[in-house]
């Protein structure tokens, strides 16, 4: 079962999957934002599932605000989707089955 976020006026599809693979690497999460999806590794703890996320969100608050020049940059990313994910757990938490 997929669940749905808006960013932005952007409806973005939340996907759970055993081994996901984004350009041919294993990863926790990615964002493939021509579908508007969002792909997260399912095989982990709730708790990575919920971080990844968050990490995930992250890319595409950036992404939808405009910057894509900045949307990938991690040592952006990273940082920013910590203090995020202490804001907004409890809307990160009711995405994680």
């Amino acid at each position: 079962m997929s669940k749905h976020i808006t960013v932005s006026g952007i409806d973005y599809e939340i996907v759970y999957r055993k081994n996901p693979y984004d350009r041919g690497e294993s990863v926790w999460g990615f964002v493939d934002y021509e579908h508007t999806r969002i792909v997260i590794k399912k095989n982990m703890s709730k708790q990575k599932q919920r971080q990844t996320l968050m990490h995930e969100l992250t890319h595409v608050a950036v992404h939808e605000s405009g910057r894509d020049d900045l949307c990938n940059e991690e040592t952006l990313i990273n940082p920013l989707g910590n203090v995020l994910y202490q804001t907004f757990k409890p809307i990160v938490d009711r995405l994680v089955p």
